[in-house]
């Protein structure tokens, strides 16, 4: 497309469209390759297979992590006899706590683009997948030990919101180390891909 713009604005000024180009470049119109590259069977070639592989792990427990934590925040701030509702009655969450812990999101955002160049992706990432993993079961424990007291209510709004800040934090550097490892010829390809795949995480979250 971008030679097609060239050509098309060399025409436009009156000048042969190969005058564009540097002398004795060659074009090879290959519309195979061009399909190859948009198959999701061309990522494991050798060049990529494991990149690729690696990158759909990480994109799964991404999803995993990320879904499981909101999931999970939800059901902390569920009412106690939900589970004793009959048919046709709705369920009672607490929706203040719920949405102060949303909120952390912005924190977590926040927090990837300031740490993100200084300690490296791999580091910043994994530490922050650890501290989201550590919030989540500590805010499980404190809901099933102390069975949700009002005087508990800040401590697991506090867990809650450092669950889903640090959880948020690491899926946004794991979007962006995507981007960076997947060459160019298949990033699009690729990142759909990762994208695709990571659903499977998502759906396994439930049980």
């Amino acid at each position: 497309k971008a030679i097609e713009i060239l050509r098309k604005g060399a025409i436009m000024n009156g000048k042969d469209p190969m005058e564009t180009f540097p002398e004795g470049m060659v074009f090879i119109d290959d519309p195979n390759e061009e399909h190859g590259l948009h198959s999701i069977f061309c990522l494991f070639k050798p060049e990529w297979r494991w990149i690729t592989i690696f990158i759909w792990l990480v994109w799964t427990g991404k999803a995993f992590m990320y879904w499981g934590t909101i999931q999970i925040v939800t059901l902390v701030f569920t009412d106690e006899s939900a589970e004793e509702l009959g048919p046709g009655m709705t369920y009672d969450f607490d929706y203040g706590a719920i949405f102060s812990s949303s909120v952390a999101e912005v924190v977590g955002v926040t927090i990837a683009v300031l740490i993100i160049d200084r300690h490296g992706r791999i580091l910043t990432q994994s530490m922050l997948y650890l501290l989201g993993g550590i919030s989540v079961f500590f805010m499980c424990m404190l809901k099933e030990v102390d069975n949700t007291t009002d005087e508990d209510r800040p401590g697991l709004i506090g867990l809650a919101f450092l669950s889903r800040m640090f959880v948020v934090g690491a899926c946004q550097l794991t979007w962006c180390m995507t981007a960076e490892l997947i060459p160019t010829a298949v990033r699009n390809t690729g990142h759909a891909s990762a994208s695709a795949v990571a659903r499977i995480g998502g759906m396994c979250t439930p049980w």
